[in-house]
């Protein structure tokens, strides 16, 4: 059984690629009995599908586009880590 710790680094490591199959195995097993670690990954899914969405940079008041653009280029560059 890999740890908690373990399980989070995979968690996000299969948000950027796909992880081999027995990586992929001993993450599912982990995740049938841990119910933070299920939460976790998705919350990270859930912050990462809105990151995609930028929906939430358009609908800040006050940001110039400038700053907008600003912040879509860090987020995109963050993403790509």
């Amino acid at each position: 059984m890999i740890s908690c710790r373990q399980a989070s680094l995979w968690i996000e490591d299969e948000l950027h690629k796909a992880l081999p199959w027995h990586r992929k195995a001993r993450l599912w097993l982990h995740l049938l009995g841990c119910r933070m670690c299920q939460t976790y990954r998705l919350h990270v899914a859930r912050i990462r599908s809105l990151f995609r969405r930028e929906e939430w940079i358009e609908e800040s008041p006050g940001l110039s586009p400038a700053a907008r653009e600003r912040i879509r280029e860090n987020l995109q560059r963050e993403l790509n880590r």
